[in-house]
């Protein structure tokens, strides 16, 4: 019983990856991409108690974040190159950070 015990629970970790550690790139990429989340949720926080009328702050707070989701960007890919690792926070950050790149430049874009 001890023995099927051991096989499974090897094979739960084989399959699950809870023996590898997350890289460190994934998690700094999780983290840019949190900053980066609270970063716009703080303009526009700022832009509806102004009444719109908070041009500057809004806009370098929002090029702040752009600049910081790009870096997670970055970190992301360069935890991918991390040998024996759990990619998983990697292509999460990734994802996030590169929609938020993407939703920035579009407010940008537009004018809004």
């Amino acid at each position: 019983m001890a023995e099927v015990k051991k096989i499974k629970d090897k094979v739960f970790r084989k399959y699950l990856f809870f023996s590898a550690r997350p890289a460190t790139g994934g998690i700094i990429s999780l983290i840019c991409g949190g900053a980066a989340i609270a970063m716009l949720i703080v303009c526009v926080c700022l832009s509806y108690g102004h009444g719109g009328h908070a041009g500057k702050v809004v806009g370098s707070l929002a090029f702040t974040s752009f600049i910081v989701s790009a870096l997670g960007i970055a970190s992301g890919f360069i935890g991918l190159k991390e040998d024996g690792r759990a990619y998983l926070p990697c292509k999460i950050g990734i994802i996030m950070d590169g929609c938020l790149c993407a939703f920035v430049t579009a407010l940008f874009v537009i004018g809004v």
